[in-house]
């Protein structure tokens, strides 16, 4: 049960780092000239992305939904 964790932590690391990484550079790059404005740019970028996926999430999941109750072979 011990070894749970560190397999956690590296499939955590293999999937997001890829994903992270080029933003990572990019606000290392940006902050040496103008760090507060990054920060903010960065939460802004960060909130704007998470918002279009779950709006995206939401518009599916009630799609499927309203298919499935109009279907017959799921009723």
């Amino acid at each position: 049960m011990a070894a749970v964790p560190h397999m956690w932590v590296a499939m955590m690391v293999a999937m997001m780092f890829p994903a992270a990484a080029p933003m990572v550079l990019m606000y290392g790059r940006m902050r040496k000239s103008d760090p507060p404005s990054v920060a903010l740019f960065t939460c802004f970028v960060h909130r704007v992305v998470v918002r279009l996926r779950c709006r995206r999430s939401y518009l599916l999941s009630a799609a499927v939904e309203d298919a499935a109750s109009r279907s017959e072979w799921v009723a």
